[in-house]
């Protein structure tokens, strides 16, 4: 490595951390960045809620210039190729209504555009199931055996999320 090329690697290093607005907005061109949906209503995409009603929020980079969102049965749905879901003023919060969502598994998908277009920055599963499990009634065992505890048997289903536990109160 000769000398020459030390010094001008040395320029662009501290070039780059004097000014490192300039090699950002000279960059600008590229994809933004990915992005992660947040939500204090549905907090875990591995959950199931029972409300029709929330907020996502996210944080979106310095050169958007507009939003793409929506919901979709598709986690890679392209929500700015339907233009009911883009927003020309950037945004970084997006309310869900009931007409919005339907009964078990969809997608938030959000989309940025930049200098370079869009693209699908992130997806977010949502889970809703708002229909109570089927209605279930409880058998008391007869044993021929004594027992002191009598022993009850229950089951029910549920078509969306299924059941997981059941609460003996």
């Amino acid at each position: 490595i000769t000398h020459t090329y030390l010094y001008i690697l040395g320029l662009l290093v501290l070039a780059t951390i004097i000014f490192p607005t300039h090699f950002l907005l000279a960059n600008s061109h590229e994809q933004p960045n990915v992005t992660k949906i947040n939500s204090q209503t549905y907090e875990d995409p591995d959950a199931w809620y029972n409300t029709l009603y929330g907020v996502f929020s996210w944080t979106e980079p310095l050169d958007v210039t507009r939003v793409a969102v929506d919901i979709s049965q598709d986690p890679e749905n392209q929500p700015a190729q339907n233009p009911d879901t883009v927003y020309d003023a950037p945004v970084n919060e997006f309310v869900v209504e009931a007409d919005a969502v339907t009964q078990g598994v969809q997608y938030v998908n959000l989309s940025f555009e930049n200098q370079a277009g869009w693209e699908l920055v992130a997806s977010r599963k949502l889970q809703i199931d708002t229909i109570a499990p089927e209605p279930f009634s409880i058998t008391v065992a007869t044993d021929t055996a004594q027992s002191l505890y009598p022993r009850l048997s229950f089951e029910t289903t549920d078509e969306t999320s299924g059941v997981a536990s059941y609460e003996l109160i």
